[in-house]
Protein backbone atom coordinates (compact mmCIF):
# COMPACT_ATOMS: atom_id res chain seq x y z
CA UNK A 1 0.00 0.00 0.00
CA UNK A 2 1.31 3.57 -0.74
CA UNK A 3 1.34 6.37 2.03
CA UNK A 4 -1.55 7.69 0.46
CA UNK A 5 -3.65 4.76 0.82
CA UNK A 6 -1.83 3.91 4.39
CA UNK A 7 -3.36 7.50 5.48
CA UNK A 8 -6.93 6.88 4.33
CA UNK A 9 -7.36 3.36 6.16
CA UNK A 10 -6.08 5.29 9.22
CA UNK A 11 -8.57 8.05 8.86
CA UNK A 12 -11.84 5.39 8.27
CA UNK A 13 -10.23 2.82 10.80
CA UNK A 14 -11.76 6.47 13.20
CA UNK A 15 -14.90 6.30 11.56
CA UNK A 16 -18.13 5.59 12.81
CA UNK A 17 -20.48 3.19 10.59
CA UNK A 18 -23.93 2.25 10.64
CA UNK A 19 -24.62 -1.64 11.09
CA UNK A 20 -25.61 -1.87 7.53
CA UNK A 21 -23.13 -0.04 5.78
CA UNK A 22 -22.09 -1.13 2.19
CA UNK A 23 -18.76 -0.93 2.14
CA UNK A 24 -17.81 -1.75 6.14
CA UNK A 25 -16.73 -5.26 4.74
CA UNK A 26 -14.32 -3.55 2.25
CA UNK A 27 -12.80 -0.91 4.65
CA UNK A 28 -12.85 -3.51 7.39
CA UNK A 29 -10.52 -5.91 4.85
CA UNK A 30 -7.86 -2.63 3.54
CA UNK A 31 -7.52 -1.56 7.39
CA UNK A 32 -6.55 -5.64 8.36
CA UNK A 33 -4.69 -5.45 5.04
CA UNK A 34 -2.85 -2.28 6.01
CA UNK A 35 -2.05 -3.63 9.43
CA UNK A 36 -0.92 -7.01 8.12
CA UNK A 37 0.51 -7.23 4.71
CA UNK A 38 2.01 -3.16 3.72
CA UNK A 39 4.26 -4.38 1.16
CA UNK A 40 1.10 -5.49 -1.03
CA UNK A 41 -0.32 -3.20 -3.96
CA UNK A 42 -3.86 -2.46 -4.14
CA UNK A 43 -5.16 -2.74 -7.49
CA UNK A 44 -6.36 0.17 -8.67
CA UNK A 45 -10.31 -0.27 -8.52
CA UNK A 46 -9.60 -1.01 -5.03
CA UNK A 47 -8.07 2.58 -4.82
CA UNK A 48 -11.02 4.33 -6.33
CA UNK A 49 -13.04 2.22 -4.00
CA UNK A 50 -10.93 3.27 -1.07
CA UNK A 51 -10.95 6.84 -2.12
CA UNK A 52 -14.17 6.85 -2.91
CA UNK A 53 -15.24 5.61 1.06
CA UNK A 54 -13.20 8.67 2.64
CA UNK A 55 -14.92 11.17 0.17
CA UNK A 56 -18.25 9.32 1.46
CA UNK A 57 -17.66 9.58 5.09
CA UNK A 58 -16.21 13.26 4.50
CA UNK A 59 -17.72 14.49 7.97
CA UNK A 60 -16.33 12.66 9.85
CA UNK A 61 -12.36 12.48 8.44
CA UNK A 62 -10.38 15.38 8.64
CA UNK A 63 -10.71 17.77 5.01
CA UNK A 64 -6.90 17.53 4.04
CA UNK A 65 -7.19 13.77 3.95
CA UNK A 66 -10.37 14.65 2.00
CA UNK A 67 -9.04 17.15 -0.25
CA UNK A 68 -6.32 14.36 -0.68
CA UNK A 69 -8.76 11.57 -1.51
CA UNK A 70 -10.25 13.47 -4.21
CA UNK A 71 -7.22 14.53 -6.05
CA UNK A 72 -6.38 10.87 -5.91
CA UNK A 73 -9.57 9.57 -6.82
CA UNK A 74 -9.44 11.73 -10.44
CA UNK A 75 -5.68 10.74 -11.14
CA UNK A 76 -6.94 7.52 -10.93
CA UNK A 77 -10.13 8.33 -12.90
CA UNK A 78 -7.52 10.27 -15.76
CA UNK A 79 -5.19 7.53 -16.02
CA UNK A 80 -8.10 4.94 -16.88
CA UNK A 81 -9.21 7.05 -19.63
CA UNK A 82 -6.36 6.34 -22.25
CA UNK A 83 -7.00 2.71 -21.28
CA UNK A 84 -11.09 3.02 -22.79
CA UNK A 85 -10.10 4.99 -25.64
CA UNK A 86 -7.34 2.68 -27.16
Amino acid sequence: MTEVELSFTAALARVTYQKKCSCLKFIDSMIWLSQMRRGKRLTPAQSKYLAGCVIRFQRQISAKVVEVARKELERLKAAERPRERS
